[in-house]
Formats: structure tokens, C-alpha cells, sequence
């Protein structure tokens, strides 16, 4: 009797035993393995960080372009302009000046947009993922190319992301927006230099160039144009100075 009893305590003792590891297992089995492997980090635990880069540069670049068009490739004023209803619009064309021709360069619209892009990103905190990162902001770079209908901007931005033992690197980014910047900056290069050559012929260049529309307006020291396409209702705005 002493025996089976005997077997019988080691028989719920080894059931207990089993019962509690079971139940370990279950409620804590992903804290055991937390504890017991190397955190493990891949690239696709990056793909919200990557997406979150890329929306703070499209913020910049949209922002700019639109500005862009209402300060006639400018992002500051100029000393030449037309006074049109109540509005200081920059003059590309001042006929005062011994060289009238004041259109930005599309180089240095390129440099200003890639520019600001740095200086949103520096500013663009990316404090809220769960991740250590470590920001390399002095190697920043950025290039913009303006194409007829989009904008193109790459972004290297060195950034090592760490979690536990782990880490992963980062630092190239690249964004597409879909914009007739480039196909309304040709047209209004064409203004320019009719202008700055003599007079420009509004229906004959709408004949040869259907894809953009332009309408003139007269202001107080010159006229007004503005230039629009399908897709850019708003379009861009500069002015002819007498």
C-alpha cells in the first residue's frame, strides 16, 4: 500500500509539473522566446519609417511648387514688379532694364526646392518610432530634377536603426510628384523671350502649343500673364513691367 501511494504522489507531482509548464508556455511562451533569441530586425519593420521620410518631402515640394506658381518661380520678391489689382506680381520681364530678361533659372528653382527638402527634414522628427535611430544630418543630400510633368527628388539621408542587438541602415529615399511645373516653365521661358525680343503673339502660340492656355491681364505698370494647363488650374503667374 505504501508503494502505490508512493506512485500515485509521483503521478500528480509529474501531472502538476507538466500542468505548469504547459501553462507557462501558453501565457509566457513569447517572453520566454524574447529572452532566450536575439531580437531579430528586418526591412520591411522599416517601411513606415522610409514612408514617413518620404510624406515630410512631399509636404516640402508640393508647398513649393505652389508658392512657386504665385511668385513666378520665385521664392522671395523681387526689386521689378506689377502692380495688378491691389498685388505686387514679379516682373520676368522689365523694359526699364538694360537686360529685362529676369526669369529664375530652372537650376536654381531645382536648388531652392532641394533645399528646402533638407531643411523639412532636419526638422521632420522622427522621435515616435520605436526604434533607436541614429540621424547623420551632415551628410544630408538632395537633388530635384523638374521634368514636364513631374518632379523627381532623391534624398540621402544616412540613418542606422537599432533594436535590441540589432541594427539596419537607411539613407536613400526618393520621391515622384506628379506636376506640369516643367511644361508651364517652357511656356513661360517662351513668353520671356518673345517679350524681351519685342511682342509676344498670345493665339499664335496657343495654335502651336495647345497643351498649356494663356491669358494676359493689364496692370498699372504693364500687364499680367498667367499660364495653366489641364492639370494646373491655378497656374503660374508673373508680369511684363513697361
Amino acid at each position: 500500500m505504501q508503494k502505490r501511494s508512493q506512485i500515485t504522489v509521483f503521478i500528480l507531482l509529474g501531472i502538476i509539473i507538466v500542468a505548469v509548464i504547459f501553462a507557462a508556455v501558453y501565457f509566457y511562451g513569447d517572453t520566454i522566446q524574447n529572452f532566450t533569441r536575439p531580437t531579430v530586425l528586418d526591412a520591411s519593420q522599416l517601411e513606415p519609417l522610409k514612408a514617413y521620410v518620404v510624406s515630410c518631402m512631399e509636404k516640402s515640394v508640393t508647398d513649393d511648387l505652389k508658392y512657386l506658381k504665385k511668385n513666378s518661380g520665385y521664392f522671395n520678391p523681387i526689386s521689378s514688379t506689377v502692380e495688378y489689382s491691389g498685388y505686387n506680381v514679379n516682373a520676368l520681364v522689365d523694359k526699364s532694364l538694360t537686360s529685362p530678361n529676369l526669369m529664375n533659372s530652372l537650376t536654381g528653382i531645382e536648388n531652392g526646392i532641394s533645399l528646402n527638402v533638407k531643411n523639412k527634414i532636419i526638422n521632420c522628427s522622427l522621435d515616435s518610432f520605436d526604434f533607436g535611430i541614429k540621424k547623420d544630418v551632415e551628410n544630408i543630400q538632395v537633388t530635384t530634377e523638374i521634368k514636364e510633368s513631374n518632379v523627381i527628388v532623391n534624398l540621402k539621408y544616412p540613418l542606422t536603426i537599432s533594436k535590441g542587438d540589432a541594427s539596419l541602415s537607411a539613407d536613400e529615399f526618393s520621391l515622384i510628384v506628379e506636376d506640369d511645373f516643367g511644361k508651364i516653365y517652357r511656356a513661360v521661358n517662351d513668353i520671356v523671350n518673345s517679350e524681351v525680343n519685342g511682342d509676344f503673339d498670345m493665339n499664335n502660340y496657343f495654335l502651336q502649343n495647345k497643351e498649356v492656355t494663356v491669358t494676359r491681364a493689364d496692370g498699372s505698370n504693364g500687364f499680367v500673364y498667367r499660364i495653366v494647363t489641364e492639370n494646373e488650374k491655378d497656374g503660374f503667374v508673373f508680369g511684363v513691367k513697361k
